[in-house]
């Protein structure tokens, strides 16, 4: 009786041990996509050094189509020409039949199905970033439609206006080198787009903003590039100009 007792007692704290840790919750993580958060009525989990998110509110956010098979416990989702297939519980992804190892399985927390959020937004064609600053998982869409510069502008890890605010793009001016003119939607739009940037090595150099009444200006530079580019608000003509969004030759 007395060895079933000890033999009781360990099995418990390995299973209580052990639930902690597989999974950790994390209701404390923020989850971007493209600048904007991405609210779940699930928190997101860490698993094994992992991020695991609510698969809807995941996949909804990167334009995605999402489909339940109850019967064999498997996601499916499409978006383009990509389309990808996660089981509960199975450390295999398929992408296009292409089978890819995961760290960490999907799973069903408090009836709702979790996915690794990197794994899933990488299969898409998006950057995934980490802060462990501010906790926070930053994905960017480099196929977002109706981004027309993508989510970077060319050759330079300077993030295009549009693909963090949401913000129309009207025009590529092609007399100068890195010049994008899109529509001026607010001063929050801009204070967004800046600490975005900032993510990537991109620091504001004005201590307050440069403000006439013709409009504003901020200056982005960033040492690792060695290379710097401008915010240009003009008031006249509602519009927001990026200015050096490019390595001069």
């Amino acid at each position: 009786m007395k060895m079933k007792k000890v033999f009781a007692l360990i099995v418990s704290v390995v299973m209580i041990f052990g639930v902690f840790a597989v999974s950790v919750s994390a209701d404390d993580i923020s989850v971007f996509v493209n600048g904007s958060q991405v609210f779940f009525d699930q928190p997101p989990i860490i698993s094994d050094g992992r991020t695991l998110v609510p698969l809807r509110a995941i996949f909804e956010a990167l334009g995605a189509e999402v489909n339940w098979d109850g019967a064999t416990s498997t996601v499916t989702s499409s978006r383009g020409g990509t389309y990808m297939s996660i089981q509960i519980g199975n450390s295999v992804m398929n992408v296009n039949g292409v089978e890819k190892y995961l760290d960490v399985p999907a799973q069903i927390i408090s009836n709702r199905t979790l996915v690794p959020v990197r794994a899933i937004s990488e299969a898409y064609g998006c950057s995934v970033s980490w802060d462990g600053g501010t906790r926070s998982v930053y994905v960017n869409d480099n196929t977002t439609a109706g981004n027309t510069s993508g989510a970077f502008y060319p050759d330079t890890t300077i993030p295009t206006y549009d693909s963090v605010t949401g913000a129309q793009f009207i025009e590529k001016v092609e007399e100068f080198k890195g010049y994008y003119i899109y529509k001026f939607n607010g001063v929050d739009d801009v204070n967004k787009y800046i600490n975005y940037a900032a993510q990537y090595g991109w620091i504001d150099q004005s201590d307050s903003y440069r403000e006439n009444e013709y409009g504003f200006e901020h200056f982005l530079w960033s040492d690792d590039a060695f290379h710097g580019f401008s915010i240009f608000v003009f008031y006249a003509d509602n519009t927001v100009d990026i200015v050096g969004a490019a390595p001069m030759e």
